[in-house]
């Protein structure tokens, strides 16, 4: 009897899908897409929601310096430490962001169709007319939030010398300036703690120490430069 004769493997042939950056752009842009709707949806129905509760509406509460203003507020931001799931600061952009819109003219919609981060960007500019005006450039130019932050600061800072008869800050000392409010935490400490250092990875740390070792010699350089007096 013959033997059986050996059958050949059967190969498969898997198809390599290629992914072209076309498709990855589309994903990227469809996912931001998604999560910037979800952001500037519930920010804004958060927004809207305490300022209707603990304001009644009243776009005066928000802008007085009374202290007593908004007792049930600073209460609502206490549990943010606690149960609430947002932050201080989300919560009080979010109610900047509601009494901007409201505080807008039916013919100013530029503002409210950007992204909830940049609608934060903009409010140190506190005037509508401000505020609207940025909006438009911010709008046309697509800018980035990191960008129009910049812009915003400058120009606040523009009109602070002017309302006050001052001639308009250096390069080097609004740089300074912006580089001691990024290292200013939100509790005031311009330090951070041992418990965030502690935290970092072994590789975050190499890199932590070379970027603040550059920072370091940009600095002292700066000090080596500067006349003593």
């Amino acid at each position: 009897m013959a033997k059986d004769e050996e059958k050949t493997p059967t190969v498969v042939e898997k198809k390599i899908e290629v992914v072209t950056n076309d498709i990855v752009d589309e994903a990227v842009k469809h996912i931001n897409g998604i999560v910037k709707k979800t952001v500037f949806d519930g920010a804004k129905q958060i927004g809207e929601y305490v300022f209707d509760t603990f304001y009644d509406n009243d776009i005066e509460r928000v802008k007085s310096q009374n202290p007593k203003k908004d007792t049930s507020f600073r209460k609502l931001a206490e549990r943010c430490e606690e149960d609430l799931l947002v932050s201080k600061t989300f919560l009080g952009n979010a109610v900047g962001v509601a009494v901007m819109c409201r505080r807008l003219s039916s013919k100013e919609k530029t503002y409210e169709g950007l992204s909830h981060s940049l609608q934060v960007a903009l409010l140190p500019l506190r005037e509508p007319k401000l505020v609207e005006a940025m909006a438009e450039r911010v709008s046309d130019q697509k800018l980035p939030v990191r960008k129009v932050r910049q812009l915003v600061q400058d120009k606040v800072e523009k009109n602070k010398d002017e309302n006050l008869g001052r001639p308009p800050k250096s390069v080097i000392l609004k740089a300074l300036d912006r580089s001691i409010k990024v290292f200013t935490l939100e509790s005031g400490r311009k330090s951070f703690t041992k418990k965030q250092v502690a935290d970092l990875e072994p590789d975050e740390v190499k890199i932590a120490r070379e970027k603040a070792q550059e920072l370091v010699d940009s600095l002292n350089k700066l000090l080596a430069e500067l006349p003593k007096k």
